[in-house]
């Protein structure tokens, strides 16, 4: 089982990248963007608690986004699913709690 974490600068393809490279090797592909906009339009509390972060136009806390991604994370693990992920960490909070 592969994981694989790409990281780059903001505007570097790094979704773009991923999703060629995980439909290549047939990886799970984990985009914290992605997890967050799915989330956000689901009718959960985080989902409610992120969608008032986005209209109010304030960056999305980091424990729902490392929980969110946890999340992602464990369900390939559990499926042994190999992976590839993008788009995190988002803040420098994040990096560091890595």
């Amino acid at each position: 089982m592969k994981r694989i974490l790409l990281i780059g600068p903001p505007g570097s393809n790094m979704k773009s990248h991923t999703e060629a490279m995980t439909n290549i090797f047939s990886w799970s592909p984990i985009n914290s963007g992605e997890v967050l906009k799915k989330e956000s339009q689901s009718d959960s509390e985080t989902g409610r608690k992120l969608l008032q972060d986005v209209i109010h136009k304030n960056l999305c806390r980091d424990e729902y986004v490392i929980e969110l991604v946890k999340q992602e994370v464990a369900d390939c693990e559990k499926q042994n699913r190999s992976w590839m992920m993008s788009g995190f960490p988002r803040t420098k909070l994040q990096a560091l709690q890595l």
